[in-house]
């Protein structure tokens, strides 16, 4: 006597496929509910290297706008630099939004280059209006820039 299948190798692997794609819906889904949920491809950002964005920066043509939270960039920022906390950008995007220069590239920092609120901070002035075009991010961070000498560095909270 002959034994029945209690699966068929289609009915398997429709199984398999809908477990996988119930898996990777969750996963998606709880990706954008985590508040530092995966960054997902977007518009591309220029990298910078430090030369070139010291350069840009003392001859006026660009303005940085460092990601960290506001107690880190009290402790020390370079001179100049707009406050936009990654943790707080959709409250303080009004107010940093009014002093982002039209005409200018805005560079964007954090810790150093393992920090990816560099790259979500960009994404998140794309999305809200600026060009990815004038956008750019050094991601070596904070972290190199306070070994840099050309660069004015100062402490306090952001104006």
């Amino acid at each position: 006597m002959t034994r029945p299948r209690l699966f068929s190798a289609s009915s398997l692997l429709g199984q398999t496929l809908l477990l996988a794609a119930v898996a990777s819906g969750a996963a998606l889904l709880a990706n954008q509910l985590r508040p530092h949920g995966l960054a997902w491809r977007g518009p591309e950002f220029r990298a910078i290297a430090l030369a070139e964005m010291t350069t840009l920066v003392l001859s006026g043509q660009a303005q940085l706008v460092d990601a960290r939270p506001t107690a880190e960039f009290a402790a020390g920022h370079v001179a100049g630099a707009l406050n936009l906390p990654e943790e707080e950008k959709t409250l303080a995007l009004q107010r940093v939004f009014r002093q982002l220069p039209e005409d200018q590239l805005l560079i964007v920092y954090c810790r150093g280059p393992e920090c990816q609120a560099s790259l979500r901070l960009a994404r998140f002035l794309a999305q809200n209006g600026v060009p990815a075009s004038r956008l750019a991010v050094f991601q070596p961070g904070w972290e190199a820039l306070q070994a840099q000498t050309a660069l004015p560095l100062a402490t306090g909270a952001a104006p």
